[in-house]
């Protein structure tokens, strides 16, 4: 996640494999899916 994070924000991004950002994208949903849920009740 911070690895991509990283390669993104210094213009590298396109040096990064389409897993890496599809991994990042399902940790992020992850984690944040219990406050989602949480937010919505």
């Amino acid at each position: 996640m911070i690895y991509a994070a990283i390669k993104v924000l210094n213009g590298k991004g396109a040096q990064v494999h389409w897993m890496v950002y599809l991994t990042s994208a399902a940790f992020v949903v992850y984690f944040a899916l219990p406050l989602i849920e949480k937010a919505l009740r």
